[in-house]
């Protein structure tokens, strides 16, 4: 198998989990190429496997806890995607802006007259 072959290395991690389901270290290697090719719920799946057998796993909970973050900034841009833009804040508040009036020098005396 030749380097960046990912593809073909899901499928023989996925073989080797048939013939041996109980090795976490598949399930581990198979959650690093899921999250190589941004699949955040098939690496989260494998890491949780990892992390049933082997709490103290530290490649498994850093790996959670990016697809966490990575999950929670997704979400977030998907929300602000489909907000509703606001075409007047004041309006939408109900406020009704009243012009502030500008500082004039009517009525005051200029110096030297």
């Amino acid at each position: 198998m030749k380097m960046g072959d990912n593809d073909k290395a899901l499928s023989d991690y996925s073989e080797a989990i048939k013939l041996n389901p109980n090795d976490a270290r598949y399930y581990n290697y198979r959650a690093y190429l899921y999250e190589l090719k941004s699949d955040w719920k098939n690496s989260m799946a494998d890491t949780e496997k990892v992390l049933k057998e082997d709490q103290s796993n530290a490649e498994a909970i850093s790996r959670k806890e990016r697809i966490k973050k990575i999950e929670t900034m997704n979400a977030a841009a998907q929300a602000a995607a489909n907000a509703t833009p606001i075409p007047n804040p004041n309006q939408a508040a109900g406020i009704t802006p009243t012009p502030t009036p500008t500082p004039t020098l009517l009525g005051k005396k200029k110096k030297g007259r």
